[in-house]
C-alpha cells in the first residue's frame, strides 16, 4: 500500500475558536454592505488617479511616445515569451498544490483555470480573479472551495517571500553610484529575512499545535485586558480573524506535506518570477533611451509590490508610478523612466489577457459553458469575505 494519501478537507484545529462568535456580534461578522464595496472601488480609482497625475506631471509627452516607439519590438516579443514562462510555471505549481486535493486533476484543465484566473486579476478590482480560482474554478475542477482558497494563500505567501529574496539581492548586487552601503544593507536585511522566514516555513507544519496554543494564550489575555467598553466586541473579532488568518496558513503548509514537497514549490516559485524578472530586463534592454537597464531587477519586486495597494484593476497608475521612481533613482532619465514603465506594464497585463482568452477559447470547444460574468464578481466578493473571515467553504457543494 503506496504512502501516498488523498486529502479531501484541511484539518481545522481550530475551528470553532473562529466561528464561535457570540449572537450580539453577529453584525460585526457580516461581510461589507454594497455601500463599503463601492467606496473602496472608488478609493482605488481614486488612488490610481492620483499616482497616475503625479507620474505625468509636466511630463512631455510626444517626447516619451517617441522614447517609447524606439523600443526594439524583438525585445518586447521575447518578454511576453517570458511572462507566458512564468505564467505557465506558475499554473503547473498550482497543479502540483491541488494534487494532494484532486489526484486525478487533468493538467490543462487546472492551467485554463489558473489563466482565467489571472486574466480576472486585470480586470477586476483588488485582484479577485485569485479568489474566484478559489471559488467558482474549484466547483469546475471538482475541487472544494476551501481546498481552492488554502492553495490560493499559500501561493501569495511564496510569492511574496520570493519576491522579498529577489529585491533584497538586486538591491545589494546592482551597481550604485550613492548610498551604496544603505542599498547593501537593506538588501542583506530583506534577502535574509526572506530566506529565514522561508526556511522556517518548511518546517512550520511541526510547529502547529505549540504556535496555536500561544497564539491563542496570548490573544485571551490581550482580550481579558480589554474586554470592558464599547470596543470589546471589535477586539472580540480582530482575535477572530487573527486565529483565522493563522489556521489558514497552517492549512496550506498541511496541504503542502513534506519539506521537500515545500521545497519543489519554492523552487518553482523562484523559476516563474525569474522569468517576469528576465521579461522587465528584456523590456529595459530594448529601450536605447535607458542609460541603466540592469535598474530592471529591481524594478519588478517593487511593481509586485505595489499591487498590494488600492488601486483600479491591472493597477494603472500605481505600477507605473513606482517603476518609474525606481528607474530615476538608479540614474535613468525621467522621460525614459515613465516610457518603460508604461511599455514594461503594457507587457504584463497583455499576456494574461491574451492567456485567459485562450484558456476560454479552449474551454469552449469543449463546449465547456463558463458562469457569466456577474456570477464571478458575486462569488469573488463573497469568497472574498469568508477568506477575510475565515469561513470554512463559501462553496461547498451539495
Amino acid at each position: 500500500m503506496g504512502r501516498r494519501r488523498t486529502i479531501t478537507h484541511p484539518p481545522h484545529s481550530l475551528a470553532g475558536s473562529v466561528s464561535a462568535a457570540p449572537p450580539s456580534e453577529a453584525a460585526l461578522c457580516e461581510g461589507p454592505t454594497q455601500r463599503q464595496k463601492l467606496f473602496k472601488v472608488g478609493l482605488g480609482f481614486v488612488v490610481s488617479g492620483v499616482f497616475l497625475a503625479l507620474l505625468l506631471h509636466h511630463m512631455d509627452m510626444k517626447r516619451m511616445l517617441r522614447t517609447m516607439g524606439s523600443e526594439h519590438w524583438h525585445d518586447m516579443a521575447l518578454a511576453a515569451l517570458c511572462m507566458v514562462a512564468s505564467l505557465s510555471i506558475r499554473a503547473g505549481r498550482w497543479h502540483s498544490m491541488l494534487k494532494p486535493f484532486a489526484p486525478t486533476l487533468p493538467l490543462l484543465k487546472c492551467a485554463e483555470s489558473f489563466f482565467i484566473g489571472m486574466g480576472a486579476n486585470v480586470v477586476l478590482p483588488f485582484r479577485l480573479g485569485d479568489v474566484l480560482r478559489g471559488t467558482v474554478m474549484a466547483s469546475r475542477l471538482k475541487v472544494k472551495a476551501v481546498a481552492c482558497m488554502t492553495t490560493v494563500i499559500l501561493e501569495k505567501l511564496l510569492d511574496l517571500l520570493v519576491v522579498l529574496l529577489i529585491g533584497g539581492l538586486a538591491l545589494m548586487l546592482l551597481p550604485k553610484e550613492s548610498h551604496a552601503k544603505l542599498f547593501d544593507a537593506s538588501g542583506f536585511l530583506i534577502a535574509g529575512g526572506a530566506l529565514g522566514v522561508m526556511g522556517f516555513l518548511c518546517f512550520a507544519r511541526f510547529f502547529r499545535r505549540p504556535v496555536m496554543a500561544a497564539l491563542s494564550w496570548a490573544s485571551q489575555r490581550w482580550l481579558q485586558d480589554r474586554s470592558s467598553g464599547n470596543g470589546a466586541g471589535l477586539l472580540t473579532q480582530l482575535e477572530g480573524r487573527l486565529v483565522a488568518a493563522a489556521v489558514h496558513v497552517f492549512d496550506a503548509l498541511d496541504a503542502v506535506g513534506q519539506p521537500i514537497r515545500f521545497m519543489k514549490l519554492l523552487v518553482l516559485t523562484v523559476l516563474s518570477w525569474g522569468f517576469e524578472a528576465m521579461a522587465f530586463w528584456l523590456v529595459a534592454i530594448g529601450m536605447p533611451a535607458l542609460q541603466n537597464a540592469t535598474a530592471a531587477w529591481l524594478a519588478m519586486p517593487v511593481a509586485a509590490l505595489s499591487t498590494a495597494l488600492p488601486g483600479t484593476p491591472g493597477s494603472i497608475g500605481t505600477l507605473d508610478f513606482f517603476v518609474e521612481k525606481v528607474m530615476f533613482v538608479l540614474d535613468n532619465s525621467r522621460n525614459a523612466s515613465t516610457a518603460y514603465a508604461f511599455l514594461v506594464h503594457a507587457t504584463i497585463l497583455a499576456v494574461p489577457l491574451a492567456l485567459a482568452l485562450a484558456g476560454i477559447f479552449h474551454a469552449s470547444l469543449r463546449h465547456e459553458h463558463l458562469p457569466p460574468i456577474k456570477v464571478h464578481q458575486d462569488m469573488a466578493i463573497m469568497g472574498r469575505d469568508a477568506l477575510q473571515m475565515g469561513d470554512e467553504d463559501p462553496n461547498k457543494p451539495d
